[in-house]
């Protein structure tokens, strides 16, 4: 049986859906209120949510999967998904869900109750993951909150990208903003979307994963190197970016860029693949020895990818802060060899993961890169 990661885009329907039919006069306070968080609400408005909380859950408790459905877009789309599912405790225990909700009093409140039913309904993996300024409120809050999304599903989601793990984003709920992303993002992160229209006897909508071929994204192989560059963080000017695909990228400062949320998410599902296949990048502050290249060819595939996504990681922590950078740099853990005492110059190593190493020598802000392999060889004979 495959393990369902379900991503549900949460709205207010569990809030709005009760207040309409059980107290209109609580319509206009939840719609006067849908941007604010908890900190900007007096304690009147607070106990009126809270009552209304307190009167779904209890409903909840009690109600059928039919009336589930009705109570709000989100169930309707979950209880639609599992159908005669929802009574096997093997798939209720097997499937994690993540609830993703606005930064808003509405949104954690409507969050943690999804969460509460869920558990109700037996499940036992509902995560709600926060993401700090995912509001309509500001343009800028809402983008600071969608770069906290993306790398979180690169984060969390690229794990069950394999045969025994089925990845469904539900987007019935939450507000067509985030839903947009979302869809966006599915098409890298999900096996299938779903959507459910809101009459009574609608059906589930599902839409398998559109796979987004390397061929397909403009300007990915014959710009990676800037596009690994910016991945570990470097700034670039818009004479090294101006190949790049502009939905890659974000402003930074005059004439500058950094990478923005699309281009991370293509770093992150494209990049390793692309950095397997090619040659070593020609780095700045890095130079490689035949003895070096050699080590490199004769690795696996995914090893070279790690080699060198390192490389762009130490060629980027020179450029922002020389030296330092590289021995303050904790992923890299820069030292010296001690037996390399007697030698004419010092030779370096640096870490690439728990079993590859580097070896080096530096020249002021400039690494002569020696060997590249497993711990115990490469500095047994550096």
């Amino acid at each position: 049986m495959d393990r369902w990661c379900v991503v549900s885009t949460v709205g207010t329907s569990l809030l709005n859906n009760w207040a309409r039919e059980h107290d209109p006069s609580l319509n206009g306070l939840l719609r006067n209120i849908a941007n604010e968080r908890e900190k900007d609400l007096d304690a009147q408005t607070r106990n009126k949510v809270s009552a209304l909380t307190n009167q779904v859950l209890s409903a909840a408790a009690v109600a059928n999967p039919d009336q589930l459905k009705k109570m709000s877009a989100e169930l309707n789309g979950l209880l639609s998904l599992y159908g005669n599912r929802l009574f096997s405790p093997e798939r209720r225990a097997l499937d994690t869900h993540y609830l993703i909700a606005t930064d808003t009093y509405l949104g954690a409140t409507c969050s943690d109750l999804l969460a509460l039913i869920l558990e109700q309904l037996g499940f036992g993996s509902v995560l709600q993951p926060p993401f700090t300024g995912l509001t309509t409120k500001s343009y800028q809050a809402f983008s600071g909150g969608i770069s906290q999304l993306v790398e979180w599903c690169g984060r969390e989601l690229s794990p069950y990208q394999n045969s025994n793990s089925h990845v469904i984003f539900n987007l019935v709920g939450s507000f067509k903003s985030l839903q947009g992303y979302m869809n966006t993002l599915g098409m890298f992160y999900a096996d299938e979307i779903i959507y459910i229209f809101e009459a009574e006897d609608a059906e589930l909508i599902r839409i398998p994963r559109l796979p987004v071929m390397l061929n397909e994204v403009e300007g990915l192989r014959s710009n990676l190197l800037e596009l690994g560059l910016l991945a570990h963080g470097m700034r670039l000017d818009h004479h090294r970016t101006r190949n790049i695909p502009e939905a890659f990228l974000t402003p930074d400062g005059p004439n500058g860029y950094r990478l923005g949320e699309w281009g991370k998410v293509v770093w992150d599902t494209h990049g390793k693949e692309l950095l397997a296949s090619t040659e070593l990048l020609s780095l700045p502050h890095l130079e490689y020895t035949p003895s070096f290249c050699g080590d490199h060819r004769a690795l696996a595939p995914s090893d070279k990818a790690l080699v060198q996504e390192t490389l762009l990681k130490a060629a980027v922590a020179i450029e922002t802060d020389g030296v330092r950078g590289l021995t303050e740099h904790g992923g890299l853990q820069y030292s010296t060899l001690n037996k390399s005492k007697g030698s004419e110059q010092p030779i370096d190593y640096f870490r690439v993961n728990r079993d590859i190493r580097i070896t080096c020598t530096r020249q002021r802000s400039k690494l002569r890169l020696r060997r590249v392999g497993p711990h115990d060889q490469v500095l047994a004979k550096p």
